[in-house]
């Protein structure tokens, strides 16, 4: 949002000794809160660009915003992220992280909430940034947005959508249920979407099978695997408790006629802030990702926690054994989850059937109501297509529960003796996939733009990383699998012959049954529309149009089918 200038001549002499040694503070626990995340290997280290700045080239963005010259020196001094480096985008709270050397994050500072203020600041939807404030992360998709004023050197952490505090630090305990720093149960260590490793390897061998002994009968095994518990952290410790009622009273008597002004939502000092939110992650009060932008096990905060407990974070951290552990974990929850599938398809035809009745009643009801001969056709058309749907529903339902019921009987969709093969099995595929990954960055063309050529080279560092932690994981899980399942593959316990890729053969097949069945329905809309009185005009228009959307799907599929069948002549069946 453009203010006037004031800043035209900015120097770092316009800011006092008292008010740098405030903004050090800012920047310095900013870096330890980043330094922090490449510790629990949420950040690749590189990622992390360490102030000082060169802002020479930015002084006409921070003049044409009018800010303040405290925060052109902070600007100048904060750490950032090169998000492509560092293989993350998530902050706190939902956040992202910022990079106010760029022009853009500097203008969305100026509105970080996206409220497009009209007006100055004692208007009702006006202006809300002081020239001496800025926000220290970006808003993800409607989460938090860290803001410091330099003048009162305080912090808010801002939720856009409640527009209340998401500070733990000034939460009662009731506003502190549903946050993540509430005490919560113990985790199970295996058999459920909280383990972190299939079968929790001994202290001194995270990563192999070597502790365990191949006499001990794998039934009383998994038994107390299930009954290992991690170490609790206590959620509520440290945390000021605060009246609900109170802190809304106390929020209504200051709240500005400006609905954009966050003044009357609670803030503290900038340096307690910070610190705390330090230590929430060292205390695993908070974990990193969690976020929108974060993939994979960076949203399963179970896993997580219980991985970095079980690897002696803080203090004796094996960083290397945690990647291997929370490997292995997602790959036996993704595993449990695809299990599952049979299930959910029978529950998603169940609750489209759900439908069924009001959907024939309306339409019924749409032919009595019908005026026209027109609105009576289309009504009936309407009908029939209804019609025909509900047919193919029960049709689906009776194929898909019988193959639930041979893939998970009495819906049980794994058995427990067949769980280190189901998490195997899944590595095998991950490790595959990481692997051409991998390959497929290095066959890339050169590039000659130098900012592409370093991303290329970031992304192939994280592949090599990813691909390397995948294969040790593997050959952990298959340390296990063959000592708990001796003589067993995955195929020979479950039926299933892989978690991988559809063959290209049976997506072949599949194409030319859709073609069928495309062709199949125009011959009954056809059939259909045989009986359509001359007078039926926008009826005849509508049978068409569900007639072209068949063809074209028909034409669509017959092009995916040229190259799936170039692609099996060439490659075969790949998995």
């Amino acid at each position: 949002m453009e203010q006037p200038s004031t800043n035209q001549t900015y120097s770092p002499s316009l800011v006092s000794a008292d008010q740098k040694a405030k903004l050090h503070e800012v920047a310095d626990l900013m870096l330890e809160i980043y330094e922090t995340f490449a510790e629990m290997r949420y950040l690749d280290p590189e990622g992390i660009i360490r102030g000082p700045h060169d802002i020479t080239n930015m002084k006409d963005t921070y003049s044409k915003h009018g800010l303040d010259p405290a925060i052109i020196y902070l600007y100048s001094i904060l750490p950032y992220v090169d998000e492509t480096e560092a293989d993350a985008k998530d902050f706190f709270h939902g956040s992202c992280f910022a990079d106010f050397r760029v022009p853009d994050e500097v203008e969305r500072g100026r509105d970080p909430f996206y409220a497009s203020p009209q007006g100055d600041f004692d208007s009702e939807n006006g202006e809300y940034m002081r020239p001496w404030m800025t926000p220290l992360s970006a808003l993800g998709n409607h989460g938090t947005v860290l803001l410091y004023d330099a003048r009162q050197h305080r912090v808010w952490a801002i939720d856009q959508e409640g527009w209340g505090s998401t500070d733990p630090g000034v939460l009662s305990k009731q506003q502190l249920q549903g946050t993540g720093h509430e005490v919560e149960e113990q985790l199970s260590d295996w058999g459920d979407d909280s383990s972190t490793g299939g079968y929790n390897e001994s202290e001194n061998s995270q990563t192999s099978s070597d502790s365990w002994s191949g006499s001990e009968d794998l039934t009383d095994e998994l038994d107390q695997l299930r009954q290992d518990q991690q170490e609790q952290v206590d959620f509520d410790e440290g945390f000021e408790v605060i009246d609900d009622q109170e802190q809304r009273e106390a929020e209504h008597e200051t709240r500005s006629i400006n609905t954009n002004s966050f003044a009357h939502i609670k803030s503290r000092p900038a340096g307690d802030v910070l610190c705390d939110i330090n230590r929430w992650y060292r205390e695993l009060k908070e974990l990193p990702g969690q976020g929108e932008y974060s993939n994979g096990p960076w949203r399963e905060a179970k896993i997580l926690k219980s991985a970095y407990i079980q690897n002696g974070w803080p203090d004796n951290f094996d960083g290397d054994a945690f990647d291997i552990n929370v490997a292995r974990a997602y790959a036996a929850k993704t595993a449990k989850y695809g299990a599952e599938e049979p299930l959910r398809q029978v529950q998603c035809i169940e609750g489209w059937q759900e439908h069924n009745d009001y959907t024939t009643a309306k339409l019924h009801q749409q032919i009595s109501d019908a005026k026209t001969t027109d609105e009576t056709w289309i009504a009936r058309f309407e009908l029939w297509k209804s019609d025909q749907n509900i047919a193919r529903l029960a049709k689906d339902l009776e194929e898909r529960k019988a193959n639930a019921d041979k893939l998970c009987p009495d819906g049980q969709c794994q058995r427990d003796q067949d769980l280190p093969l189901w998490e195997l099995e899944k590595l095998r595929v991950e490790k595959q996939w990481s692997n051409e990954a991998l390959t497929l960055n290095r066959q890339s063309q050169p590039e000659t733009d130098t900012k592409r050529q370093k991303a290329l080279a970031a992304q192939r560092r994280h592949k090599q990383k990813k691909a390397s932690v995948y294969a040790k994981a593997y050959t952990a899980a298959l340390a296990d699998a063959e000592r708990l399942c001796p003589g067993q593959t995955f195929e020979s316990a479950t039926g299933i012959k892989s978690l991988g890729r559809r063959p290209i053969s049976e997506d072949i097949r599949m194409k030319e049954v859709s073609m069928k069945k495309a062709n199949d329905e125009i011959l009954r809309l056809n059939e259909w529309a045989a009986q359509l009185p001359e007078d039926a005009i926008m009826a005849r228009k509508a049978v068409d149009v569900e007639i072209e959307q068949n063809r074209k799907s028909i034409e669509r599929t017959e092009r995916e089918l040229v190259r799936s069948r170039q692609w099996y002549a060439t490659h075969g069946d790949t998995d």
